[in-house]
C-alpha cells in the first residue's frame, strides 16, 4: 500500500474518531462543568463548538500515526 494512502486513512479516521470522542464527551461531562442544556445548547455546542477542536488533534495524531506504519 502506498505511504500516502496509509497516511490519508489515518487522517481522516483520527478525524472523525476525535470529533465523535470530544462532542461525546462534551455532552457526557458538560452538566458537570455547568453547561446548561437549555434547548439543546449542549449538544450544539459539543458538535459544532467542541467537535472541531478534538477532530483537529485526532487529525494530527492520525496523520503521525499513518506516517510510523507506512512503509518506507
Amino acid at each position: 500500500m502506498k505511504p500516502f494512502l496509509v497516511t490519508a486513512v489515518g487522517g481522516i479516521a483520527g478525524l472523525i474518531i476525535g470529533w465523535v470522542a470530544t462532542a461525546a464527551a462534551v455532552i457526557l461531562f458538560g452538566g458537570h462543568f455547568g453547561l446548561t442544556n437549555f434547548e439543546g445548547q449542549r449538544d450544539i455546542m459539543a458538535a459544532f463548538g467542541y467537535g472541531p477542536a478534538g477532530g483537529l488533534v485526532g487529525l494530527v495524531i492520525g496523520v503521525w500515526i499513518g506516517r510510523r506504519l507506512s512503509p518506507a
